[in-house]
């Protein structure tokens, strides 16, 4: 099953996502932020991404902008 990665600042939102995600059988992985998200991605790059626009340390749009350039197939 594909494996998505939920970036949002509130745990409340992640926590829904994730349990939504999951209960369709989707693999689930959270970051509370683009930078901790960029963290995750360099061990395992996602299928998807879903992530909230802002955030601390890094919005989800300088976020977008790394993922375009290192990789551009990346669904966002």
């Amino acid at each position: 099953m594909a494996h998505i990665l939920i970036l949002d600042d509130d745990p409340a939102i992640r926590n829904l996502f994730t349990q939504i995600l999951e209960d369709k059988g989707y693999r689930v992985e959270t970051a509370s932020n683009g930078k901790e998200g960029l963290v995750k991605m360099s061990v395992c790059t996602p299928d998807l991404i879903i992530t909230d626009i802002m955030m601390p340390e890094m919005d989800g749009l300088e976020l977008v902008q790394n993922i375009r350039i290192h990789h551009p197939e990346l669904p966002v």
